[in-house]
Order: C-alpha cells, then sequence, then structure tokens
C-alpha cells in the first residue's frame, strides 16, 4: 500500500508538472500568437495610413484676387472715415464706359474711426513729397507705386516715417492693409490699391487693416492684373499737391 501511494503521489505530482509545462507552454504561444498579431495590425495600419495619404487631395493654393473698383470720381475734400461713398467696377468702365446697373458699383461704407496716422496715411505723406521719388514713386498713371532703390528706401525712408526697420517687414504692412503686386508689363513690382489713388489722400482713411492669419501667400494671377494705363485714359486722376517739408529726422519707432 505505501508503495502504491507512493507511486499515485509520483504520477500526481509529474501529472502537475506536466500540466504546468503545458499552461506555460500556451501562455508562450498565446503571447506570440498577440505579438504576431499586433505586428500585423500595426503593418495594415500603416499601409493604410500611406494610401490614405496617397489618395489625399492636396489643399489647393488661392490665386491673387484682382477685382477693381475705381473711385477717381469720389470728392476726396469731403471724405472721412464715417463716408459713404461708391466706385465704379474695372470691367463696366472698360466694356460700357461705366456703371449702368447696381451691380457695376462697389459701396464703401463706414469705417472705425482711427485718429493716429496709419501705415497708408504714412506711406500717402511718403509719394507726396518731391524729395523721396528717386527711391519712391507713383507711376505714371498714378494708381501704383513702386519702389525704385531699396537700399535707399529702407536707409532713408523707413527710419524717418515707418516702424518697420526691415524691407521685408514693409512688404508684409503692405499686405495686412491690402494692397496687391504687380508682376508682368510696365508695372511689374509696383504695389496698388484701389482706394490708394495719387493727389486724393483721403480715400486712404478708408483702408482697413486685415487682422486675420494671412495663412500661405496666393500665387500671382497675371491674366487678371489690371492695365491702369487704359484706366487712366478713361478715368484720369487729379494732379498731385507736392510737400515741400523738410524731412523728418532719423528715428527708430516713429508713433
Amino acid at each position: 500500500n505505501h508503495q502504491n501511494m507512493s507511486y499515485n503521489n509520483q504520477q500526481q505530482q509529474q501529472s502537475y508538472v506536466q500540466s504546468a509545462q503545458y499552461n506555460n507552454y500556451r501562455c508562450h504561444l498565446n503571447q506570440q500568437q498577440l505579438l504576431q498579431q499586433q505586428h500585423r495590425n500595426l503593418h495594415y495600419n500603416t499601409n493604410s495610413t500611406n494610401t490614405s495619404n496617397q489618395n489625399t487631395v492636396p489643399p489647393q493654393r488661392l490665386f491673387v484676387d484682382h477685382t477693381y473698383a475705381d473711385f477717381s470720381s469720389v470728392n476726396d475734400i469731403g471724405v472721412d472715415e464715417r463716408s459713404v461713398f461708391v466706385g465704379e467696377c474695372l470691367e463696366a468702365i472698360m466694356i460700357k464706359g461705366g456703371a449702368t446697373a447696381p451691380h457695376d458699383v462697389v459701396t464703401i461704407q463706414p469705417n472705425t474711426s482711427r485718429s493716429m496716422k496709419t501705415f497708408p496715411k504714412k506711406l500717402m505723406e511718403v509719394l507726396s513729397r518731391i524729395d523721396t521719388s528717386n527711391c519712391v514713386d507713383w507711376l505714371p498713371h498714378g494708381r501704383s507705386f513702386k519702389i525704385i532703390n531699396t537700399d535707399l528706401f529702407v536707409e532713408e525712408i523707413l527710419p524717418r516715417f515707418f516702424k518697420a526697420t526691415q524691407y521685408k517687414s514693409f512688404l508684409r504692412q503692405l499686405n495686412l492693409w491690402g494692397f496687391k503686386r504687380i508682376t508682368q508689363g510696365a508695372d511689374r513690382g509696383a504695389y496698388y490699391h484701389q482706394l490708394f489713388l495719387r493727389g486724393m489722400p483721403n480715400l486712404v482713411k478708408k483702408m482697413t487693416l486685415n487682422k486675420e492669419k494671412l495663412g500661405a501667400r496666393p500665387m500671382p494671377n497675371p491674366d487678371h492684373e489690371p492695365d491702369f494705363y487704359k484706366l487712366a485714359e478713361k478715368r484720369p486722376l487729379p494732379m498731385m499737391r507736392v510737400s515741400r517739408a523738410p524731412l523728418p529726422p532719423k528715428c527708430k519707432f516713429i508713433v
């Protein structure tokens, strides 16, 4: 009996060991299967992501909007921030000789009063001077201006009239205030704004600052850039009153 009990105990222990070994093996196998499945899932997700990225259509860049309204017929003397007036769409002037329907006009509404001297006001002041024309000047039609000598402009004009001390900062201000660049023809490199006209300094009071984030810069749109020389034949601008006041001193910041 004692031998039988000993034999039975050995058999039971061996069974326990075999059972434990089997369970360890199954656990190890399950872990391997789990790792293999996770690897397959990771590979599938990576491929799916790559496929999704390949199928995603990249966002299209916008083109510069050169829609233009002419305000040369406005009585500039009476214009202030509270004024309401209309301008004629360029297409109506060139095709029909002027506005003949409500959709041919653009209305400028009142805006917030600005007692401070804004960037467009300072720029108009610079362009109204005779002693700055060697580095920045109006083009013949008076609807756009051009920086003639960049180095001289940065050295002599920026520290006298603007807060910007670098040329790229000045260009950023042009963009924020809605100026657009001409990229071809006789006016290539010039900037314009429909409310920034030679001889009409009060129109700039209606210009507004774009406070929203600009995002990606729009692509050039040369086929739709306005021809100001043809427009000047139908709507010439008044002559500019030239300022002969002494140049202000150079200053790092001007309020």
